[in-house]
């Protein structure tokens, strides 16, 4: 009688370590995942020197515009499609410069 009481309160201690280690894990992929992307991303610094254009950005894979993204302090989590990731990477764009074509024609007519 003794040992089976001993043996309930043993099982009901190894309950306890058992529960609480989940707690604890559960915890830490919480934190985790704040981390990820809680008050601002980590910051990342890829190399991207070959985006200029939006059709630059259309050409990356998704798992690279996420980075570019990331690189810029922008959260990518919030996108839905490629398309919303590509909209918010277009002010990041370097700015045309005037030796284009269109960009001459465009000053002219703005000047006029």
């Amino acid at each position: 009688d003794k040992a089976s009481t001993e043996a309930a309160a043993e099982a009901e201690a190894g309950e306890k370590r058992a529960t609480e280690e989940a707690r604890q894990e559960e915890r830490k992929a919480k934190r985790k995942r704040k981390n990820l992307w809680g008050e601002a991303p980590p910051p990342v610094d890829p190399v991207f020197p070959d985006i200029k254009t939006e059709e630059d950005l259309r050409k990356l894979a998704v798992k690279d515009l996420k980075a570019y993204l990331t690189s810029k302090g922008v959260d990518p989590t919030e996108c839905i499609e490629k398309a919303d990731m590509v909209t918010k990477a277009i002010p990041f764009l370097p700015k045309l410069e005037a030796s284009t074509p269109e960009a001459q024609e465009g000053a002219e007519s703005a000047a006029s």
